[in-house]
């Protein structure tokens, strides 16, 4: 799996590790049960803090795309490309309504920003 960070980017590291993996999940690049490395080799391999990768997994399982166990690691959780299409549908279910209640997409982009 390659993680392409930017570190002039105003996105933290943390999320920007999110993202990627995201990423991999949506184009299948990761796939169910696939073992993500472990947060130490991979904070060496980025030359991150292992703090920010953790946070990054931590992230990744609240959303439930990843799930965390001892001895076995990070694996991709069963459902995390479900999780990813239904999250995308809602999303655009909202856009749809927030056109249909009179907000501009300028509008609509605002508010998005704001909660990313």
């Amino acid at each position: 799996m390659e993680i392409h960070l930017d570190r002039t980017s105003s996105t933290g590291l943390s999320r920007q590790i999110v993202d990627e993996v995201v990423r991999a999940i949506r184009s299948g690049n990761l796939a169910a049960g696939e073992r993500l490395p472990p947060s130490r080799e991979l904070a060496w391999a980025l030359g991150l803090n292992m703090h920010t990768v953790l946070a990054a997994y931590a992230m990744l399982a609240e959303s439930g795309l990843v799930d965390v166990s001892r001895g076995r690691g990070t694996q991709v959780s069963a459902d995390a490309g479900h999780r990813l299409s239904a999250s995308a549908d809602h999303l655009r279910d909202a856009v749809r309504r927030a056109r249909g209640a009179g907000l501009s997409q300028d509008q609509i982009i605002s508010i998005v920003q704001e909660e990313t």
